[in-house]
């Protein structure tokens, strides 16, 4: 979400990928994956108050897709 600016972690060292299409939002998923994977409700709590909006939609994208594996 910070297009490479805070590091925390891995890194792409690719200087020219945050500049590609979509990356801010492929990564803001893949991180929000790698917080439902590992069921650390602290992170998603923080998660939450700093990205209330994110978190929100992230969480009505995963109701739709469990209403469609039913």
């Amino acid at each position: 979400m910070s297009k490479g600016k805070i590091k925390l972690g891995y890194i792409h060292p690719d200087p020219d990928y945050w500049n590609k299409p979509f990356r801010v939002e492929k990564e803001t998923w893949a991180n929000y994956g790698g917080m439902i994977y590992m069921q650390n409700k602290d992170v998603w709590i923080v998660a939450n108050s700093i990205f209330p909006n994110i978190t929100e939609q992230v969480n009505v994208i995963l109701k739709e897709f469990e209403r469609g594996l039913k």
